[in-house]
Order: structure tokens, then C-alpha cells, then sequence
């Protein structure tokens, strides 16, 4: 099977639920939104799954640049990353499930509290995205959905 097809089928396994669809491609927007503008690479790659080749595609970085972003805000600390993370890399399905409406109850709380991250939102601007979202180091753990596509 091709491996855009794996892709897919992974997507439309683990994320059957539309809020869950719904939670990805808002992550991608936004953060398509704030990269656009103040990095181009990593704008072309948020753009990938936002509007482009890989729209509706999921991929562990999508939630792990959400987490970041939490944790930075601090609606979860390190400890709760962590159990999210290990969610994510169980072999069990359910628990990406999980994974996905925790990081969507929050998103959802921060959203409510702060709107969302853009160039113009001052509650953000402590934020260095590169450094706080995007930390390179998240990126080294293999996750089990990696692995399976």
C-alpha cells in the first residue's frame, strides 16, 4: 500500500470522531497562522496540513506543537505532557483517543480564556514559538504512530 494511503487509513482509524478531525485541522490552521508570518519553513509545513498535499493527514507533531503550547501557558505541566505523550505512543488505539480530547478539553479552555494565538494577540507575545512550540527535542521520541504508517 502507498504511504499517503497508510496515512489516511491511520487518520480515519484513530480519528473516526469529527470533533477529533475537527481538533486537528484547527491545531494546523492556527499554527499555519502564526508560522505564515514569522518563519516560511515552518509555514510551508503547517501549510502541508492545513491547506495542502496533507490536509486531513495526521501526524504526532500536530498535538505535541499543541501540548507545547499548553504547557508554555501552563494549562498542563511537564509531568502532564508526559502522560499525553505516553497516551500517544501506546500501542493501544483508545489511548491516542484519549490523548486527542484531553489536548481538545484544553485547547478549548485556552481558547476561551486567551483566544486564539495570532501576531496581534498580546497575550502570546511572550511566547518565542521556535524555542516554546517547536522544541526540537520533543521531535526525537519515536511515537507509535510514526512507526505504523
Amino acid at each position: 500500500m502507498e504511504t499517503s494511503k497508510k496515512v489516511k487509513k491511520i487518520m480515519m482509524v484513530q480519528f473516526k470522531d469529527s470533533e477529533l478531525k475537527k481538533l486537528v485541522y484547527s491545531i494546523c490552521k492556527e499554527h499555519y497562522t502564526i508560522c505564515n508570518i514569522t518563519d516560511t519553513n515552518l509555514g510551508y509545513l503547517w501549510y502541508m496540513y492545513y491547506k495542502g498535499k496533507y490536509k486531513g493527514y495526521f501526524k504526532p507533531f500536530i498535538f505535541l506543537a499543541e501540548i507545547n503550547l499548553l504547557v508554555k501557558l501552563k494549562y498542563l505541566t511537564e509531568d502532564e505532557k508526559k502522560n499525553i505523550i505516553q497516551l500517544m505512543v501506546s500501542q493501544d488505539k483508545d489511548n491516542m483517543i484519549i490523548a486527542g480530547f484531553s489536548i481538545l478539553t484544553l485547547r478549548n479552555q485556552r481558547i476561551k480564556d486567551l483566544n486564539k494565538y495570532t501576531q496581534n494577540n498580546d497575550l502570546y507575545k511572550h511566547i518565542n514559538y521556535n524555542v516554546d512550540v517547536i522544541k526540537p527535542e520533543d521531535f526525537m521520541v519515536p511515537l507509535a504512530q510514526d512507526i505504523k504508517m
